[in-house]
């Protein structure tokens, strides 16, 4: 190890004053002996110091304890701030950290701190070096591991870094030929475009070379001002995914007609469709709202859709035979026309293999008795009149995988049913013929007005796990033949109106949020449950 000495006691640093001179004295060999024997004592002192510090880091490196290492490397610059030892030691640490340029920046201090004259000044010249060299290289790791590797550990998790625009290119893609072809082949790109833009012909070209491996196009505040001349890669074969959001008061004098044409040119190849309005277009759709695009018409244009979601589209009786065997999530939000009993079962027939409908606007229940007539595998149910005031509960398939389900029968069932466009017996049909399967049950503005409603009491809901019930008093009939009957319900979320709840509670249920009003509970409710959310006027 190379010797430090502290900066005060250099032999090339010492100026003595004149009066401090040891010369001047009495005995002036017998006091230089004395005044070097000392100094080369604290010179031995200090270099041990160091070495002890410097062996210490260390063994703290080798166990991994970095934090100890550098308090330890640090140590030993503040004791001796001109020996280029301390540096090292710190450097060290941050290297084999992968730390490159912390260790660069702490040699390149030691530089202009330490002592040319020491001897390890070289040394920490070839550290900051190497260092240097370290930081600039690169392993090119995209083109060296195996291809499954890369596609299914590495590319997935660079791809989070996608830009969301048109105009930022995804620079991996430019780092090499090699990761060009290997990126692409691993893949799927997506852009997301704004129609308020003007496309530069540069970027259009870019993204023309890159047509056939872009996966998925997403168009905001789309007003139909621009048509085909907006997708400069409507021939790109990866396409599978399309979301427009559009703007129906920001529209042109055909608004649907570019959109048309939009789907005429890509939606053979669409698998995933998304149309649906800026949220502020959301709240003012009136039946006499234009521009609105018919269902048949989109599933003409794109036959093998898996999952199609529109807002504002017009749902009619088919006029046509075809049967779309492949579209198996279907959500319509918001349409301008309510959709009677006929309009429904016509959807129904033109799409059998659906497992998940979310469908608003639907002033008649008499579907719901036939609705697995029609569509056998359907697991996932949402079904409505109102269409402006539950969009925020609107399907999102993307959180809701109905692949998993092999099994015929209702999972999950979200009804929002209003007198008195509603028949009770209609919902208690679907309930009994589904009870085996249910596992959520949703019900709001129900209104059960009598008990003399035939319902099968001997029946269960086995699979019953949450249960959420919102109404008023005219629904206690339905809500305690549901509460009576589900023995293995977890969580139940309470918003009625009642003067009394009577005691059919599950003992198993862990999970309890009530909003009543003029409510009496009787002790029996609190139990073993977990009330996590209780608000109303309510009595023990």
């Amino acid at each position: 190890m190379c010797t430090s000495r502290d900066s005060s006691l250099r032999d090339y640093d010492i100026e003595l004053e004149p009066d401090d001179d040891p010369s001047s004295t009495e005995h002036p060999t017998l006091q230089d002996k004395a005044f070097d024997d000392i100094t080369t004592e604290i010179r031995s002192t200090v270099d041990h110091l160091l070495q002890l510090y410097q062996k210490r880091s260390q063994m703290y490196m080798s166990y991994v304890k970095c934090e100890a290492a550098l308090r330890d490397a640090h140590a030993m610059c503040d004791i001796d701030p001109q020996s280029p030892l301390g540096y090292l030691c710190v450097g060290e640490v941050y290297r084999q950290q992968c730390r490159q340029q912390k260790a660069i920046d702490i040699y390149s201090l030691g530089l202009k701190k330490a002592s040319t004259q020491h001897p390890s000044y070289s040394s920490l010249i070839q550290a900051k070096e190497d260092a240097t060299s370290q930081l600039e290289k690169r392993v090119d790791f995209i083109s060296q591991l195996p291809f499954d590797i890369v596609g299914q550990h590495i590319v997935p998790t660079i791809m989070k870094h996608q830009p969301t625009d048109l105009y930022n290119q995804w620079p991996y893609l430019h780092v090499s030929q090699t990761w060009r072809t290997r990126l692409l082949q691993s893949a799927s790109l997506h852009y997301q475009l704004n129609d308020k833009l003007t496309i530069k012909v540069a970027d259009a070209n870019q993204l023309d070379k890159l047509k056939d491996y872009i996966d998925s196009i997403t168009l905001s505040g789309y007003s139909g001002e621009h048509g085909l001349d907006l997708f400069p890669w409507q021939s790109a074969r990866s396409l599978r995914r399309l979301e427009i959001y559009y703007d129906l008061f920001r529209r042109t004098e055909h608004p649907t007609s570019n959109l048309s044409s939009i789907l005429m040119a890509v939606g053979d190849r669409l698998t995933h469709l998304r149309l649906n309005m800026d949220m502020y277009t959301l709240y003012r759709i009136t039946p006499a709202t234009e521009g609105s695009i018919h269902l048949e018409q989109i599933l003409e244009h794109s036959p093998h859709l898996r999952m199609l979601t529109i807002s504002c589209v017009v749902v009619k009786e088919f006029k046509s035979n075809n049967i779309y065997p492949n579209l198996v999530n279907l959500a319509i939000h918001v349409p301008p026309d309510p959709m009677t009993s006929s309009t429904v079962i016509s959807v129904l027939k033109h799409c059998p293999s659906l497992r998940a409908l979310s469908m608003f606007q639907c002033e008649q229940s008499r579907p719901l008795r036939v609705i697995h007539e029609y569509c056998p595998m359907l697991s996932y149910l949402q079904y409505g009149t109102a269409h402006g005031k539950y969009e925020k509960d609107c399907f999102d398939f993307d959180s809701y995988n109905t692949g998993c389900n092999t099994k015929p029968g209702l999972t999950k069932l979200d009804l929002v049913a209003d007198y008195p466009k509603y028949d009770i017996s209609d919902v208690i049909s679907i309930l009994q013929q589904h009870h085996s399967t249910l596992e959520e049950i949703s019900i709001r503005n129900l209104t059960d007005t009598t008990a003399r409603y035939e319902r099968n009491m001997k029946i269960t809901f086995p699979q019953l796990k949450s249960l959420h019930l919102a109404g008023d008093c005219q629904s206690a009939y339905m809500y305690r033949w549901i509460l009576k009957h589900a023995p293995s319900l977890r969580s139940l979320s309470l918003d009625v109106k009642s003067t009394t709840i009577a005691d059919p509670i599950s003992n198993n249920i862990t999970t309890l949020t009530m909003t009543l009003n003029d409510v009496c509970i009787t002790n029996s409710w609190i139990g073993s449950s977990v009330i996590t959310s209780i608000s109303g006027n309510f009595h023990p």
